[in-house]
């Protein structure tokens, strides 16, 4: 099968996932029964936006990942990061809920289509990544005092980390440069603008994400042309 029809067959799935990741995300919150202030309820355009979204960045995973059986783990781990970038933009929170648990498939997932393809050795490489992003986080969030980098955001470095390095070293370095690069970049935007304070928990999970979304794309190529 070509990787133009496994794209338009990925992002035909990726819609309807998006929309129920984004409905998904919001019954979590509200079910939520330990808040310290009240979430506001989901607005009625953030589930088709995330939809087309979702469509998108499905889209894309056959077209910059290699191999046929780690694909389903890929679109997983896509669909997953999808959903906490929802909750934590909307209530700045990485839930247990959903961040242990869909952990914990895409890693299986990743497994599985590992061995199926005959990259066991990343796997390797990608247990050692997600416990490397993990530490880095963890340091960043134990100096910090989680005034600004959140336990969300560390937990939901594993499965970054995870995903990133099993393509490669490069990839997960990208990853890690890109997503403080990123996230420093929207927090100076937002105190500027005044739409966020110094003493406002800024959430860091978007430019996470974004940042491995762009290592997994372009990691590799980044990092050579840094390099040179």
């Amino acid at each position: 099968m070509s990787e133009a029809l496994l794209a338009v067959l990925a992002a035909v799935a990726g819609a309807p996932a998006g929309w129920y990741g984004a409905r998904y995300a919001a019954r979590v919150l509200a079910e939520r029964e330990d808040d310290e202030e009240e979430i506001p309820p989901q607005p009625a355009w953030v589930p088709p936006v995330v939809a087309i979204l979702t469509a998108a960045v499905f889209a894309c995973v056959p077209l910059y990942v290699d191999g046929d059986w780690v694909l389903p783990a890929y679109l997983w781990f896509a669909g997953l990061t999808m959903v906490l970038v929802v909750t934590d933009i909307q209530a700045r929170l990485i839930p247990d809920r959903i961040n242990y648990p869909g952990t914990t498939v895409a890693a299986a997932l990743l497994l599985v289509g590992a061995i199926l393809d005959g990259g066991g050795d990343g796997i390797v490489r990608a247990a050692i990544g997600a416990g490397s992003y993990f530490v880095v986080t963890l340091a960043l969030f134990v100096v910090g005092g989680g005034r600004s980098f959140g336990g969300g955001d560390v937990k939901l470095s594993v499965v970054l980390g995870l995903f990133t390095a099993y393509i490669g070293w490069d990839v997960l370095v990208a990853a890690i440069v890109l997503g403080f690069l990123i996230g420093g970049v929207a927090g100076v935007a937002l105190l500027v603008s005044r739409l966020r304070s110094l003493r406002d928990h800024f959430a860091f999970g978007p430019p996470m994400v974004l940042g491995a979304y762009v290592a997994i794309a372009y990691g590799i190529e980044l990092v050579d042309w840094y390099l040179r």
